[in-house]
């Protein structure tokens, strides 16, 4: 019966923990911005390494499935790096204008250029709000991870 029992709290907690990776209560809760702090800094806990962002304020109207699909681009782009091995000091960067968001994730690790399926994935996911992503050269022998979404859904632009 304890072991039934201890099985049973090991499941609760793994089912709170994917369900947290799906659509964590932070960002229902408190918003995008916050959201993305507590990923990088549980993305340093686990790995040691020098996480450093830059993000800028989202304005209240931003649609909910543009934050979402920041939220779970970033999740997928950190546990490619994290997978990998080799990212020392990843660099994210969220900037906001008139024409839309653009999410920056910059690191030394191959991963960010040579992973076909993952930015494969997350094109496609990028792909349902009209989003583009793409991967460019950066200071140092780095690689830049750009995600670029307009400022309305496809959907909140459709007639």
């Amino acid at each position: 019966l304890e072991s039934t029992r201890q099985l049973l709290d090991q499941t609760i907690r793994e089912v709170q923990r994917i369900s947290h990776g799906l659509r964590p209560g932070v960002l229902d809760d408190l918003g995008l911005v916050p959201a993305i702090r507590s990923l990088c800094d549980e993305f340093r806990q686990r790995t040691g390494a020098t996480l450093d962002y830059q993000l800028a304020d989202v304005p209240p109207d931003m649609p909910q499935e543009l934050a979402v699909t920041i939220y779970r681009l970033l999740q997928e782009a950190l546990q490619s790096l994290e997978r990998h091995g080799g990212a020392l000091s990843p660099f994210v960067e969220l900037q906001v204008s008139d024409e839309g968001y653009v999410l920056d994730i910059v690191d030394t690790c191959p991963a960010l250029a040579d992973a076909t399926e993952l930015l494969n994935n997350m094109q496609a996911r990028a792909d349902l709000v009209g989003g583009r992503l793409q991967v460019t050269p950066a200071a140092g022998g780095a690689k830049c991870l750009r995600l670029r979404l307009p400022r309305q859904t496809l959907g909140a632009l459709a007639p």
